[in-house]
């Protein structure tokens, strides 16, 4: 029962580091643009960053489960 909860408990923190990582590189790239008047360059910059630091992050939960399901059977 311990690997569901461990299992369950990686897909929350996959959906909330997508979520900061994403949300989080476009209001830091809105904030420098308004900051130094570069719109949208950074606010695209900073959100393709965020886009490309989520699915980083999403192959490692999912090469990380899929370690352990090998490792149960």
């Amino acid at each position: 029962m311990a690997g569901v909860h461990r299992k369950l408990g990686y897909m929350v923190a996959m959906g909330t580091e997508l979520g900061a990582l994403v949300g989080g590189g476009a209001l830091l790239g809105a904030y420098m643009d308004d900051h130094f008047g570069t719109q949208p360059w950074l606010s695209l910059t900073c959100l393709l960053v965020g886009i490309a630091a989520a699915t980083w992050r999403m192959a490692y939960y999912i090469r990380r489960l899929n370690r352990e399901d090998s490792e149960d059977q």
